[in-house]
C-alpha cells in the first residue's frame, strides 16, 4: 500500500515547540531544513561548534525531563533567526539567535524559568550540521499499544512525538531523529 506523509514538523530549537511545515524539499543525506539547528545545552554538555556532531536529547533541555516546558509556545523566524517565546498566550521573550547578546538573553530566560536551575548556566548552541541525515530516518511500524491507547485517536499530539510524523495509510510514524 502506498504511504504518504500526512504532516511534517521541524523543531528549530531542540526540545521546544514543533512547527508544522506546509511543504518542504527533502534531500537524501541532508537534514530537514532548520530542524534542531539550535539547542539549549545543559552545563555538563561538551559541544565543539567547530566540529559539531549529533548528541542525544539527554544533553539538552527537553520536555521529558523539564515538564514545565509545556507552559511555553515558541516560534522561530528562520529568515531573521528570531525566537519568540510565549507563556500562557503572552509574549515573554523575542530575541535573535543570530548574535551572542540575543543568545545570552535566551539563556538567561531559561536559567530563570527552571525552578532550582541547572548546575551551572544553560547555553544556546548553533549546530546546523549536527543532525541525523534523512537517509538514516527510520519507520516505526507500530508504537506500543499502551502508549497509543493513552491518546485520543491513538495518536499523540505533535509536541509529544519528538519528530515522529504520521504516515497516511499505515499505523507507522516516520521518525527523523
Amino acid at each position: 500500500m502506498p504511504q504518504t506523509i500526512a504532516a511534517i514538523y521541524r523543531y528549530p530549537v531542540k526540545g521546544l515547540s514543533p512547527e508544522p511545515l506546509g511543504s518542504v524539499a527533502l534531500t537524501p543525506g541532508k537534514c530537514l531544513p532548520q530542524d534542531r539547528r539550535f539547542a539549549i545545552a545543559l552545563p555538563s554538555t561538551r559541544f565543539d561548534p567547530e566540529r559539531p556532531e549529533w548528541l542525544s536529547k539527554t544533553h539538552f533541555v527537553m520536555l521529558m525531563r523539564e515538564e514545565q516546558l509545556a507552559e511555553l509556545t515558541t516560534r522561530f523566524d528562520s529568515e531573521a533567526d528570531l525566537l519568540t517565546i510565549e507563556r500562557h498566550g503572552r509574549t515573554v521573550l523575542r530575541e535573535s539567535l543570530r548574535d551572542a547578546d540575543g543568545r545570552r538573553r535566551v539563556e538567561a530566560f531559561f536559567d530563570d524559568f527552571f525552578p532550582g536551575g541547572a548546575e551551572g548556566p544553560l547555553r544556546v548552541i548553533d549546530a546546523p550540521r549536527a543532525c541525523v541525515p534523512l537517509d538514516t530516518a527510520k519507520t516505526i511500524e507500530q508504537w506500543s499499544a499502551g502508549v497509543l491507547a493513552g491518546w485520543p485517536g491513538g495518536v499523540p499530539p505533535p509536541a509529544r512525538r519528538d519528530g515522529a510524523q504520521p504516515a497516511v495509510g499505515t499505523t507507522a510514524f516516520l521518525v527523523f531523529a
